[in-house]
């Protein structure tokens, strides 16, 4: 119980002071009016330009992107911001450095859900079908998606605290999967080098078995095998995050300095 405290700790601790974005006029933009902006912009778009259904399949990657966008930026951000604040050696030095690494992404998850209900809702109220025998699909596919893509983020955000820069890295993460994962562009469009590597990136999988979700139950194979893909790759980029961290770590130890 005491390790479990602690961890809770750790997390709501790290995550307040590593956070900037942590202030209400901040919240307020990123995480009530942003999600709902996007379904608003998007969606209207998509509707206006090519009709009703393709604006449902928009509106999908919208609601999954409302959360991730603020999952890749905070686990960014806040590995980043280690040696910004100077904390780095409480990551990379304590017995507890894993721990502490995945609690970065953990915390985030309260305002991800947050994101992901207002985007639910406004989708709703622009016309999005959603029977309620897909509300466990839904979430089913958000849930595998906000893990697959805090891993990810963490195992990038290493790379942060070596190179002292974190916006770069968000910046590719984000452009990466908006850009890749079909969240707008459709993949069939992307030419097969970009198919390919859109294979390996989080979200992918996860959006293809949601939007399956909503045309047939999850039951159906294909969608439960787009789920355990997508969390498949939220297994390996936890263990790259893990590996790399290590190696930073091993570098820190011998340097005796950060960066």
């Amino acid at each position: 119980m005491n390790r479990i405290s602690g961890l809770f700790e750790l997390a709501i601790y790290g995550h307040k002071g590593l956070c900037t974005w942590l202030n209400w006029p901040s919240y307020i933009s990123l995480v009530l009016l942003r999600p709902p902006l996007y379904i608003a912009l998007f969606g209207g778009l998509a509707e206006f330009t090519q009709g009703r259904q393709a604006a449902g399949t928009v509106m999908a990657g919208m609601v999954v992107y409302g959360g991730i966008s603020l999952l890749v930026g905070g686990a960014i951000q806040s590995l980043g911001n280690e040696v910004v604040f100077g904390t780095a050696p409480t990551l990379l030095l304590a017995r507890r450095s894993m721990a502490s690494f995945f609690t970065k992404g953990i915390a985030l998850f309260p305002s991800v859900a947050v994101c992901y209900l207002l985007t639910v809702l406004s989708a709703i109220a622009m016309g999005w079908y959603l029977p309620l025998s897909t509300v466990w699909p839904l979430f089913a596919s958000l849930m595998a998606i906000a893990l697959s893509v805090t891993c990810f983020s963490l195992w990038i955000g290493t790379f942060s605290i070596l190179v002292k820069n974190w916006l770069l890295p968000t910046a590719v993460v984000e452009g990466l999967i908006f850009g890749l994962s079909g969240i707008i562009i459709p993949r069939q469009a992307l030419p097969l080098p970009l198919r390919v590597a859109s294979d390996w990136l989080p979200v992918t999988h996860g959006l293809e078995a949601l939007r399956q979700a909503l045309a047939m139950p999850l039951t159906d194979g294909v969608g439960q095998q787009r789920l355990l893909m997508e969390l498949g790759l939220a297994a390996m980029y936890g263990a790259l995050g893990l590996i790399t961290l290590g190696v930073v770590k091993s570098v820190c130890n011998r340097s005796g300095a950060v960066g």
